[in-house]
């Protein structure tokens, strides 16, 4: 039928675009993560860069590369519907399971901000706006993508990008792991207004004070060996420093 693509012509041109690019997918965890990982330290500090760590780089790409389909499920979604409206009746059922999906998506929504779970909204909401901003990008750009080739390049080079940028802006939920909780615990007895900013397989960053603006002493770096002490004193750590210094 005019003007739809069935389910193995799409499997088999998305192998056939992975089998194309296999060399750039082996490296592009690599490159991902080095381009994370660089752009948070460099929002918070670029003297922070000085505990960059490369070990942990192709975790940070894997991580970007597992949460690129959710950026790229509206162009599916999207192209699911328009195969159902050109035969409503064949296709009722998908229409029904589409709509029910989107209701559900909004009373969610509406569950979030009611329980002022703003944290996890503002993030469902990132990714709805994502997902929207591919399919209007890629009907902008209808003209100069006319194979299937080139449109599934294109977007799933963009949903790496959103991707990406969604790793940056969002931080983790460190309080899930008790070392991180307990440590930072500790060092809120000297610095009771610290704030954990990053970690890295080597290295948390914490920001001692986050009410003040200046940025003289304003960062804590701690070695992730800490986590599994039974105690760690920032006073010992800053008295070791100025040993280290004279």
């Amino acid at each position: 039928m005019p003007g739809t693509t069935s389910t193995p012509s799409i499997t088999r041109g998305l192998t056939t675009v992975i089998s194309n690019n296999l060399a750039l997918l082996l490296i592009l965890p690599t490159l991902l993560g080095g381009c994370e990982q660089f752009a948070t330290l460099c929002l918070k500090s670029f003297t922070l860069l000085l505990y960059y760590s490369p070990t942990q780089v192709p975790i940070d790409g894997i991580s970007i590369l597992v949460k690129a389909p959710l950026f790229v499920l509206g162009v599916f979604i999207n192209m699911k519907y328009q195969q159902a409206r050109i035969n409503i009746k064949a296709n009722w059922g998908i229409l029904v399971f589409l709509s029910a999906f989107i209701l559900m998506l909004i009373a969610l929504m509406c569950i979030l901000f009611v329980r002022q779970d703003y944290k996890l909204l503002g993030k469902l909401t990132y990714l709805i706006i994502a997902n929207i901003a591919v399919i209007l990008m890629l009907k902008k750009d209808k003209g100069a993508l006319q194979t299937f080739n080139k449109k599934a390049s294109y977007v799933i080079a963009v949903s790496i990008v959103l991707a990406m940028f969604y790793n940056i802006i969002t931080k983790p939920d460190y309080s899930e792991i008790s070392n991180i909780t307990k440590l930072t615990t500790t060092i809120k007895i000297k610095y009771p207004h610290v704030k954990l900013l990053y970690c890295n397989d080597k290295y948390l960053f914490f920001d001692r004070d986050t009410t003040q603006l200046s940025t003289v002493d304003r960062y804590e770096i701690v070695p992730t060996e800490k986590l599994f002490l039974e105690s760690y004193n920032p006073e010992k750590t800053d008295a070791e420093g100025k040993d280290g210094n004279r």
